[in-house]
This record gives C-alpha cells, structure tokens and sequence, in this order.
C-alpha cells in the first residue's frame, strides 16, 4: 500500500488558507466571537483563534486590547458633511482617528464648498478686510475658487520688491513669461499683425533710423578723438 504525501505548503493551499484567515478575522472584527465564528466554519473556537493569529493584522489587534481576544474591534461612525453617507472607522486605527470625510474628494469638495461662499477676505499683509475680488485667483487644479494671500495691491508691491532684489531671476521670468503667451496665443498675434501691417513697417522703419542715426553719431564722435 502507497502513501501519499500531500504538501500543504503550495501555493493554492497557502492562498486558500490567507483566504480563510482574512475571512475569519473579517467577522471577528464585525463583532462576532470565536465560537460564533467557529460555529459557522464548523470548528473549535482554538482551531478559529490559530487561523486568525496567522492573519498579520490581527498582532496589530492583539497589542491594541492585549490578551482579552474575545473582545471584538470597536468601530466609530461617522457621517460625511458633503455627500451624507455613513461611514465606520477602527478604535485602534489611530491614523484615521480624527478623519472626518468618507474619501478624498469629499474633502476637496468641501473645500470648494466653502471658497465658493467666501464673499470677504483678510490680507495676511495689510491686515485688511477686503472683497474677494481683490485677490488674484490661483488656478488650483483642486478647487477653482481659491484665492491668494495677498491682495493685488499687497502682491504688486512684494514682486517690486523681489524684482529689485532679483534681477537676474526677474528677467527670465519675464522672458519666460513673453514666451508662454506667444504660444498661448499664437492665432490672435498672428491676426492682429495682419490687420496693422502698416503701422507696424511704419514702426520698424523709424526704429531702423533711429538706430543708424545714432550709430553715425559715435562714429563722428570717434574720429574726433
């Protein structure tokens, strides 16, 4: 007579096992105990409580509520402000202990909830209350109606002063942004040198003169010496 060996160590079985395990500890966390689960599986409450302890988030519950592991995962719920929907978040989940949106966006569109209400806004420079339409727009790919700090006054006179400081970044901004708009706007320049050709050969010429007016005066002045 042949014995068979069977390897319980394969994938399939250590999949079906994780399997098994997440399932098991899946109700353990809704609140059920291990004889309840053990009676759904039809097993003992130790054969449940050695397939849960080879899940890796249950020594994460283990430290949380120590020895007592009948004790099942508190859950708080909570109620999300945008969309009202009822969501529930693990005691020992200390990450998403003060989380009070269901997802993401929820929370992007309270955002924009609230800018879009805001009628007034204080500058952080000045300190003055001022209409929001004082304060230039910030073009967040997240929420359209956000605003700068700085009033348009306030902004004006920090990038005078950081031009003045920076002369050499200033330029290439400038530069940078002269380039920015010929792309932009590639159609409307070309169109509005068509319509004014005239003016703008016109404009050219005088540039030329002018320029070779004063390259003949250095001259003359340099032969003089």
């Amino acid at each position: 007579m042949k014995i068979e060996v069977i390897n319980t160590n394969t994938p399939a079985t250590i999949y079906e096992r994780n399997e098994r395990a997440r399932i098991m500890f899946g109700l353990y966390l809704k609140g059920k105990t291990l004889n309840q689960v053990g009676d759904i599986y039809g097993v003992t409450r130790e054969r449940v409580r050695q397939v849960i302890s080879e899940f890796p988030d249950y020594k994460e519950h283990r430290e949380k509520f120590g020895n007592n592991v009948e004790h099942p995962a508190e859950f708080i719920k909570k109620q999300c402000p945008t969309c009202f929907r009822g969501f529930s978040i693990p005691v020992y989940d200390e990450n998403q202990k003060n989380k009070n949106y269901c997802s993401r966006r929820c929370l992007n569109q309270s955002f924009i909830d609230k800018w879009r209400n805001i009628k007034e806004k204080v500058c952080t420079r000045c300190e003055v209350l001022k209409p929001i339409e004082e304060f230039y727009a910030t073009y967040s790919n997240v929420n359209p109606f956000e605003r700068s700090s700085h009033c348009k006054k306030c902004h004006a006179i920090l990038t005078i002063d950081w031009g003045k400081r920076n002369p050499e970044k200033k330029k290439e901004a400038q530069d940078r942004a002269v380039r920015k708009y010929r792309l932009k706007n590639r159609d409307k320049i070309l169109e509005r040198r068509l319509k004014n050709k005239d003016k703008i050969n016109a404009r050219q010429r005088e540039r030329y003169h002018r320029l070779k007016s004063l390259k003949n005066e250095k001259n003359k002045v340099k032969e003089k010496e």
